[in-house]
């Protein structure tokens, strides 16, 4: 499925520094992989419409950029906080729906405490981002150094965001994409297809190595009757 994919594409969002270059990337695969995920769940199709969006940002973001690498600086500060503010809304969304489908799928296929994980970051996401959101905002009030260190501890805490979510995603791609890994209900068909499907699989694996080892026993009690 698209986990391994939306995995990459998360993964560049560690570059903090020259995002005006990656975030085309990092959006485009996002997309490439939520796309592949929509039809599980509305979360995930939300999550797709959202990249996108990102998509059109990074897109207009890169062109500033090259712009004033190659020409002259059209950005004032107040574009440039702008701008910020935009990605910050932009990507903090993005990643609460993407959690909010992990939450949704992970607790269909009871995947350890990963449902509890998803919605716990999911509120910390909220709360970082939002943070961000108001340290680019023009707050002439707060002394400079003061909005400094603020600024460090949060770009330590979105890191640290980042490398968890991205633990959440790696989980996903570990264990819901391997149907043989979970450990779950089977009495009742899941509202999902690709559980059922999942399912399925497993029971006739299951069915096969039933028959493989009855078979072993026949032909060892066999060979044990020849030779008396």
């Amino acid at each position: 499925m698209g986990f391994g994919t939306l995995f990459i594409g998360y993964f560049l969002l560690l570059n903090l520094t020259y995002f005006g270059f990656t975030d085309v990337i990092a959006a485009s695969v996002m997309l490439l992989g939520l796309y592949k995920l929509s039809p599980v769940n509305k979360y995930f199709k939300a999550a797709a419409i959202s990249s996108a969006v990102f998509l059109v940002y990074s897109l207009g973001e890169l062109g500033i950029s090259a712009y004033e690498l190659f020409f002259r600086p059209i950005g004032s500060a107040a574009l440039v906080s702008a701008m910020s503010i935009l990605r910050c809304l932009i990507v903090g969304t993005l990643t609460v729906i993407i959690l909010k489908a992990i939450e949704d799928v992970a607790r269909e296929v009871d995947v350890d405490n990963l449902p509890k994980k998803a919605a716990r970051m999911s509120i910390i996401t909220a709360i970082t981002y939002s943070l961000w959101i108001l340290l680019e905002a023009p707050l002439s009030f707060i002394d400079s150094y003061v909005l400094a260190v603020l600024s460090l501890i949060t770009i330590l805490i979105t890191i640290a965001l980042i490398i968890i979510n991205l633990t959440v995603i790696y989980t996903c791609y570990m264990k819901i994409c391997m149907p043989g890994d979970e450990d779950r209900s089977e009495d009742k068909p899941s509202r999902f297809a690709f559980v059922n499907e999942y399912r399925a699989r497993k029971a006739e694996r299951e069915a096969e190595e039933t028959k493989r080892r009855a078979e072993e026993l026949k032909a060892r009690a066999e060979r044990k009757r020849k030779k008396k």
